[in-house]
């Protein structure tokens, strides 16, 4: 085994699919090692075809497979990251999911209860319906060992973002993110960690080309440099190692790892 610590960072795309999957076995009475094509057998007949995204529960497979697979390589040596930022947004796509799933029951067409000012006519226990439901999400995800820590909830979490949105700004300056991918990747950066894991295609494509891309060479070098002369820490852990370590694409880890293999998840 290794004993070297392995970090990786989530964000919304991966943690909303894991969600998903949890709630998925959850719905079919299995726990989460049944195999994938036995749960889309039994989850069918729960859940209406038209109703069904099992693409997405996949995803979210994937990802408990992926933190299965890394913490044993470590021996359990693991710190797994998910930013406050990420967490309003996927309360927001909770928020979002509760009213389609209301006004559905309401029978309202789609056209009708996609506008936004008929959602926000929706009265219901914000508390109980979206807290608790992302409460009981987040202990079912500590009993598989998925313990979320938040770099901005520490206690020195003041310094910690400022220090993410100075390293933002460093990287605005050489790659174009949007906004909430831009600070998810500053704070990859910040916290050294060894993969993002994002199903976002692009910003999957982006963090993948900055690591390994000789095309992206001059880019990487450039956010290196200004690091080294913004941040005594990176110069510091430039001068030990002679490079700063850029986080890599955790699904694209996860294909690498697995292949066209049936991996089994051990919990």
């Amino acid at each position: 085994m290794k004993s070297e610590k392995y970090v990786s960072l989530l964000d919304t795309t991966a943690v909303t699919f894991l969600t998903l999957y949890i709630e998925a076995c959850e719905g079919a009475g299995e726990d989460y090692r049944i195999n994938l094509e036995e749960l889309k057998l039994k989850y069918e007949d729960i859940v209406p075809r038209q109703y069904l995204n099992f693409d997405d529960i996949k995803k979210g497979r994937d990802v408990l497979m992926h933190l299965n697979i890394k913490s044993k390589e470590f021996d359990g040596n693991m710190e797994i990251w998910f930013s406050l930022l990420n967490e309003i947004e996927l309360l927001n796509i909770l928020t979002e999911r509760f009213f389609d799933e209301e006004l559905r029951k309401k029978r309202i067409p789609y056209r009708i209860r996609n506008k936004k000012m008929l959602k926000l006519q929706i009265d219901f226990d914000y508390d109980r319906e979206i807290f608790g439901y992302w409460k009981s999400m987040k202990s079912k995800m500590e009993e598989l060992n998925i313990n979320l820590q938040t770099p901005e909830g520490a206690e020195s979490s003041r310094d910690a973002l400022i220090d993410i949105v100075n390293i933002a700004k460093v990287v605005a300056k050489h790659v174009n993110f949007t906004s909430v991918d831009l600070y998810i990747y500053a704070t990859g950066l910040y916290l050294r960690s060894d993969e993002i894991f994002t199903h976002d295609e692009e910003m999957e494509a982006i963090i993948s080309r900055i690591r390994n891309d000789p095309e992206w060479s001059s880019v990487k070098s450039a956010i290196q440099n200004d690091l080294i002369i913004n941040f005594p820490s990176f110069k510091e852990e430039y001068d030990i190692n002679k490079e700063i370590n850029f986080p890599a694409s955790g699904r694209a880890e996860f294909k690498r790892l697995t292949g066209k293999s049936k991996t089994s998840i051990r919990v």
